[in-house]
């Protein structure tokens, strides 16, 4: 099965794929990747975001990009944001329903703090974007080391998204509220830099 790797040596970054269980590896993309997701219905269909993490040397910057051949061909997505300002990028896909993808997007600033930009949602396998309206900044400027987003794998409408704090929404995004960490009363610590659904009873979530 071909196997997708994303990596940040400075001679080599970008998207590395292996056809053979790993014995070699081809580049299929070049620049610096913050997240991949596969499309599970159409595995040959794939999503990055490429961009500057935090202020520092020049990289190329590519936006979010999609390809449907395994990586031959990469197409750009306009999601309504200026490649300049796209900070590192969280990218999530609903596993039942593919065509349902949600992304948390940083802004890259001078000061090398990264604020939220937006969360996006699409329901056309990223041919438009919506911007949704959050509650406060997730990301409490700290979008570059800590950002993260998933959507329940049966149900579309349930997405996560945190960083420094955690907001949950259960319609589609419309509206978001605060799962408690240690900031708010809970035991969650305040930095989060992973999630899972468990695909068998996705009402439990790994972070």
């Amino acid at each position: 099965a071909a196997v997708p790797a994303g990596v940040r040596n400075q001679d080599q970054e970008g998207i590395w794929k292996t056809t053979d269980g790993g014995a070699t590896w081809t580049l299929i993309l070049t620049g610096r990747m913050n997240d991949i997701v596969i499309d599970p219905l159409h595995p040959n269909t794939l999503y990055t975001a490429s961009s500057k993490i935090y202020d520092g040397a020049v990289i190329p910057r590519h936006g979010m990009l999609k390809t449907t051949d395994g990586g031959a061909t990469w197409n750009k997505l306009d999601i309504g944001v200026t490649d300049s300002l796209m900070g590192r990028t969280a990218i999530t896909i609903c596993a039942s329903n593919p065509n349902v993808l949600y992304i948390g997007v940083s802004e890259v600033v001078e000061t090398g703090r990264t604020w939220l930009l937006g969360v996006f949602k699409s329901t056309d396998a990223g041919a438009t974007w919506q911007k949704l309206t959050v509650p406060f900044d997730y990301m409490v400027s700290q979008g570059s080391y800590d950002n993260i987003i998933g959507v329940n794998p049966v149900n579309p409408d349930i997405v996560i998204a945190g960083g420094v704090k955690l907001i949950r929404s259960s319609d589609g995004g419309n509206s978001w509220v605060r799962i408690p960490d240690q900031g708010s009363g809970g035991l969650l610590h305040v930095d989060e830099h992973a999630i899972e659904f468990n695909p068998a009873n996705p009402d439990r979530v790994f972070i």
